[in-house]
């Protein structure tokens, strides 16, 4: 099972999604109904407003009540396409959200705490939509989007730590326990990319085929945008992953992965 790094003491904690890639092809559940609020519902409840930049501190206040929700009543939560609170769902998984990454304005510290809590953030939204093991009813295309959601964060940190290494001096690189670090960045993100083809492998049944095209289609950009920096055996594992998907899939997600793997040649 992957792991999310928390670059400031260079551990891991386990990202539990419950997982289970022998499970049998699903036909498509019904979607849960969309029992979400409006907006203003959501604030009362102390949801930070969809109209403030989030920050670190944001982060935390959400997953807390959004924790309080879930144990609740599931059904409550965020949905994408809903009419009352797709813009929330909006922004849980916008990219906006990765600009303090790459802010120089703030100190290394704050941007390896904001990496650290964005993690922490992307692995709970994900799991709380996440229900592999449900056969009748399930969330549909919100967990397609947070698995995209946390496969760009992946990716952000690792440009992080490309910016990193080429800011700090020579004798800082250099080191042993930063040189670890850097590597673990690659790690993870191969891993939760890996995570995310794993779905399309296994559990593309379950999704509407619109949904898995949207996913697809990110997933597979990400792959391309940073193939040189995938070890190869993780090429080679991915490549065989991508042929496995291609014989269960609708002909539009197969011109999207035939395309990808011709432009490799």
């Amino acid at each position: 099972m992957p792991v999310i790094m928390r670059l400031n003491v260079l551990t891991f904690f386990v990202l539990f999604l419950g997982i289970n890639f022998s499970l049998p092809v699903w036909s498509q559940p019904a979607p849960y109904p969309d029992n979400s609020w409006d907006l203003d519902t959501y604030e009362y409840l102390n949801i930070p407003p969809i109209h403030t930049k989030w920050t670190t501190t944001d982060l935390k206040v959400f997953v807390k009540y959004m924790e309080m929700i879930y144990q609740t009543d599931k059904w409550s939560l965020p949905r994408k396409s809903s009419p009352w609170s797709g813009k929330l769902f909006q922004k849980m998984t916008n990219n906006a959200l990765f600009a303090p990454i790459h802010d120089g304005n703030l100190s290394i510290d704050e941007r390896i705490e904001y990496i650290n809590t964005l993690l922490d953030y992307g692995n709970f939204i994900t799991t709380i939509y996440e229900e592999a093991n449900e056969p009748h009813e399930r969330f549909g295309a919100e967990v397609l989007s947070c698995y995209a959601f946390l496969s760009q964060t992946a990716v952000e940190v690792r440009i992080f730590m490309d910016a990193l290494q080429a800011a700090l001096p020579d004798h800082i690189v250099q080191q042993a326990s930063f040189q670890k670090m850097f590597n673990q960045s690659t790690n993870q993100m191969v891993a939760i990319i890996e995570l995310a083809l794993g779905k399309l492998e296994t559990e593309q049944s379950r999704f509407a085929a619109q949904d898995v095209e949207i996913f697809t289609q990110a997933i597979y950009m990400l792959i391309e945008k940073n193939w040189t920096i995938i070890p190869i055996d993780k090429q080679k594992a991915m490549i065989a992953t991508s042929k496995a998907i291609i014989k269960t899939s609708n002909k539009d997600v197969q011109k999207m992965i035939k395309s990808f793997m011709k432009r490799l040649d």
